[in-house]
């Protein structure tokens, strides 16, 4: 009885002083998460924000639980509060890359409701002066945030109110794609934000979206199997 009775407190001790270090360097983590935002403010060098965004984007990539500390300490609502600063323009691809990468985790759900992330992501596609590339990145971030996957999209502020936007503008995107990379990006976004409401099936015949789509799977050889995946999701919804 007496073994019993010290096994059963090892077992308390030990658990105890787990639940201890686990709060330790939750702590620690979490400290090294904010310092780590807090160098993306205006008073560091460019160099310096791009270096730590790429540090973000990397870490995200390879560690989920860092990754959702990132989230949980406001680093997508900071990140898209970025968007329309004029001192981020430079960077705005690194940046929706970025944000693509933390929109992937369903713990991301809590801050674009606080937000409203479909007026950012529809002004940058619609802006004639945003280079292609930044387009893309954009309708990538599009694409996550719609995926079917995550399955919260509905539930988020501006989506209804920039639908017509965003299919005029991935259409466009899609059309005068230089590469298929472009066009497998922006026609996956289309493709997700038909799951999610009928009226984009309207808005993609009112743009001659499917035409656009066809044209550049012939005249551009735009067929690999995963742009062909996108085509048969457009094609089924409609």
């Amino acid at each position: 009885l007496k073994e019993t009775n010290n096994h059963n407190l090892d077992t308390k001790f030990l658990k105890s002083l787990g639940e201890i270090f686990d709060k330790y360097f939750n702590c620690i983590i979490r400290i090294c998460v904010n310092r780590l935002l807090e160098k993306l403010n205006k008073n560091e060098s460019m160099d310096s924000i791009r270096t730590v965004l790429n540090q973000i984007l990397e870490i995200s990539l390879k560690n989920e639980f860092i990754k959702k500390m990132i989230i949980n300490e406001n680093g997508i609502i900071f990140l898209f509060s970025t968007l329309k600063d004029p001192f981020y323009r430079e960077i705005l691809d690194l940046i929706l890359r970025t944000l693509s990468i933390l929109c992937s985790d369903l713990d991301s759900l809590k801050s674009l409701k606080k937000i409203n992330c479909f007026s950012y992501l529809t002004d940058i596609l619609c802006d004639e002066q945003a280079s292609e590339w930044t387009r893309t990145e954009c309708a990538g971030c599009v694409a996550q945030i719609t995926s079917p996957y995550l399955d919260f999209c509905e539930n988020l502020k501006g989506f209804l109110d920039n639908i017509e936007d965003l299919v005029r503008a991935l259409t466009i995107l899609c059309r005068d794609s230089s590469d298929i990379e472009i066009f497998l990006i922006g026609t996956a976004a289309l493709a997700n934000i038909t799951f999610l409401d009928k009226i984009a099936c309207e808005y993609l015949n009112q743009f001659g979206t499917a035409q656009v789509l066809i044209e550049n799977y012939y005249l551009k050889q735009y067929n690999s199997i995963f742009v062909k995946d996108q085509y048969d999701a457009s094609f089924f919804n409609i």
